[in-house]
C-alpha cells in the first residue's frame, strides 16, 4: 500500500516569511541547538546581544502560544456574525409576511372588513399643483343648515357646487352706504346690544 501524497507542505517546508526572518529563525534555532554560541548568532543577526535575547524572549512567547489548545468548533469572525444577523433578518421577514397572510385569510373567512393603511396622496405629476377638493361650505352656512333641518334659507339659491348665494334681500344698506353689512333680526352671531 502507498500512503496517499498531502496537497499541502509540512515541517520546515511549510514556514512561510521573508527571507531575512526565515535567516533568523535559522540563527536562532543554531543558538538554541548549541552549533553555535549566542554572540555569534547575534553578530551573524547584525543586532547586539541585548537585542538577540528580546528576540529570543519573543519567539518563545510565540511558541509557547502556537502550543495551547484551539477552542472546538468554527471560530466567530465579524463576518460569520454578518451573515448570521442577515440570515436571521430574511427569516423575521418571511415570518412577517406568512403572518400577514394568516391575518388577511382569517379575516375574510370571518367576513370582517380589512383595515387599509392610509396613504397620503402624491401628486400625480412631479412639480405639478395638487387636486383640490371641493369647496366647502362657510361656517354659517353650515350652522343654518342644521337650525333649518336641511333647507336653504329663504331668499339662498343653491349654486352648482353645493354652496348657497345670497339672494338681494340678504344685505342690508346701513345709513345709505354701499356694502356694509346690518345684521337682521334672524341672523346668527354674537350681538352685543
Amino acid at each position: 500500500m502507498t500512503s496517499p501524497k498531502r496537497s499541502h507542505p509540512m515541517g520546515a517546508k511549510a514556514v512561510r516569511g521573508s527571507e531575512a526572518a526565515r535567516r533568523q529563525a535559522a540563527l536562532l534555532l543554531e543558538a538554541w541547538s548549541g552549533v553555535r554560541s549566542t554572540q555569534s548568532a547575534s553578530e551573524a543577526m547584525g543586532v547586539a546581544l541585548t537585542r538577540f535575547y528580546q528576540l529570543e524572549a519573543r519567539a518563545l512567547q510565540l511558541i509557547v502560544s502556537a502550543m495551547e489548545p484551539r477552542p472546538r468548533g468554527r471560530q466567530r469572525t465579524p463576518e460569520s456574525e454578518l451573515g448570521k444577523l442577515r440570515r436571521e433578518k430574511q427569516r423575521l421577514v418571511r415570518d412577517a409576511e406568512r403572518y400577514q397572510s394568516l391575518y388577511r385569510t382569517v379575516q375574510r373567512s370571518l367576513g370582517l372588513s380589512i383595515a387599509k393603511a392610509t396613504e397620503s396622496q402624491k401628486n400625480p405629476a412631479p412639480g405639478g399643483k395638487q387636486k383640490r377638493g371641493p369647496r366647502q361650505r362657510a361656517r354659517g352656512q353650515a350652522v343654518a343648515a342644521v337650525l333649518l333641518g336641511g333647507a336653504p334659507p329663504t331668499g339662498a339659491r343653491e349654486t352648482s357646487n353645493g354652496t348657497t348665494e345670497q339672494g338681494p334681500g340678504s344685505r342690508r344698506r346701513a345709513d345709505g352706504r354701499p356694502g356694509v353689512q346690518v345684521a337682521a333680526a334672524g341672523d346668527l352671531g354674537d350681538a352685543d346690544g
